[in-house]
């Protein structure tokens, strides 16, 4: 793919069935935690456009976004793994994204 092409990728909202796996076991990961609720019902109702996909990921911290990367299907970790690529240089991702990256 041409790097003009690889730097929007990170923007472009994946096919639903990607999405819906990651809202649904990012929902499950956090009803492990009290007091969230109302965030749970916003990523009930959250729709796939543009990089909602990644701001699910995002609001994890490492741990948890780990746990969330490894529960997903290969298909879908390649879909994250190839969005991070796209914005980050090679330097960052070795430093912050190493753990979900293939």
């Amino acid at each position: 793919m041409q790097a003009s092409k690889m730097k929007k990728l990170y923007y472009i909202a994946p096919v639903d069935s990607i999405f819906g796996e990651v809202r649904s076991e990012a929902i499950k990961i956090w009803n492990q935690y009290d007091n969230h609720e109302a965030h749970i019902e916003h990523l009930k109702e959250m729709q796939n456009i543009k990089d909602n996909m990644m701001y699910i990921l995002a609001e994890f911290d490492e741990e948890n976004q780990e746990i969330l990367f490894n529960r997903m299907s290969d298909e879908t970790q390649i879909a994250i793994s190839d969005r991070v690529k796209s914005v980050n240089s090679t330097d960052i991702i070795t430093k912050y994204y190493q753990h979900i990256i293939l």
